[in-house]
């Protein structure tokens, strides 16, 4: 599914990720489309479908420095799944994956996975999401994986945009919301009609645990309560 909805960027000598928001519009990292924004250079987009590789140029639609975002506009000759954003930060320990083109598998592309490890109150160098890899999904470049989303259970929930360390930045869609509501794409507050909530809102009991945990390494705990 992510594979499906995620192209290679090229412009110049540069080349990223990027990922259908909408039909004919694709949202990338912004120094990925750096050589067309300053330099006027060309954007090429490559979609891998099931029926072969499909190639189109690009257009620039909006950019924000300040976020490192871009979004851009092509003309779509096929159809495309479109997964859902979300607006709400991902919580830490939640396991996430993408999928992208890194410079040493940049033609056939790579999934990554890893953990939400870092959950920053407002952006920091335009990354507000620190990430680990899991170990069997690591590669020697990650080169061009930036502007992959970031996807945990099923919803999108951020945009790659570097790696430092052992680990990878990325900026959420609650960091990117007033970008994307500009052109209406942003996410979702409430769920559609007709679908209700499955799981119960435990965000408090599950701060208050994870801090009993914290405080009591090595010991044991207690619960006493419905399930």
């Amino acid at each position: 599914l992510i594979q499906g909805a995620t192209c290679r960027v090229i412009s110049g000598e540069t080349h990223g990720t990027g990922f259908i928001l909408a039909k004919v519009l694709v949202l990338t990292a912004r120094h990925c489309a750096r050589p067309a924004i300053e330099q006027g250079q060309a954007i090429t987009l490559r979609f891998t479908l099931a029926t072969g590789d499909v190639t189109t140029s690009a257009q620039v639609l909006d950019q924000s420095e300040e976020l490192d975002a871009c979004l851009l506009t092509f003309e779509q000759t096929f159809e495309s799944t479109r997964i859902p954003l979300q607006g709400e930060v991902p919580r830490e320990g939640s396991e996430w994956r993408s999928f992208g083109f890194p410079a040493s598998k940049s033609d056939l592309g790579h999934r990554v996975t890893g953990k939400i490890d870092h959950v920053l109150p407002k952006p920091k160098a335009r990354t507000d999401l620190d990430m680990t890899v899991d170990a069997v999904a690591d590669v020697a470049n990650y080169r061009g994986y930036s502007g992959g989303a970031v996807v945990v259970d099923g919803v999108i929930v951020g945009m790659l945009r570097y790696k430092f360390g052992g680990s990878l930045g990325a900026i959420s869609v609650h960091a990117l919301a007033d970008f994307l509501k500009a052109h209406r794409l942003g996410p979702e507050d409430k769920a559609p009609a007709g679908e209700a909530k499955i799981l119960a809102d435990r965000d408090a009991f599950q701060q208050s645990f994870e801090g009993v945990i914290k405080e009591n390494p090595g010991g044991y705990v207690f619960l006493q309560g419905g399930h």
